[in-house]
């Protein structure tokens, strides 16, 4: 479930993003593909996974689209995708 910002600094109602959200580990959101919207990319968490990471590009319709794989190998990674490191 996600709840948007609807414009005046309080959330919008809530809605559904899917569901199966317990294959994956280390959700982070951000802009990554720089269009404004926001995005979500998380770790494929399967016993069996070899760490694909995905990126769920935002709609800016309270929605994601389709998932794209955007690398492989996060098994045990040290830093999330998106996090600040440093002063």
């Amino acid at each position: 479930m996600a709840y948007p910002l609807n414009g005046t600094a309080t959330l919008g109602d809530r809605a559904s993003l899917g569901t199966n959200w317990d294959t994956l580990r280390q959700p982070v959101g951000a802009d990554f593909d720089n269009d404004g919207e926001g995005d979500l990319s998380a770790v494929q968490a399967l016993a069996t996974s070899t760490g694909t990471l995905y990126l769920y590009p935002g709609t800016g319709a309270t929605a994601l689209g389709p998932r794209a794989q955007s690398g492989t190998n996060w098994c045990a990674p040290t830093a999330r995708p998106g996090a600040h490191h440093g002063p």
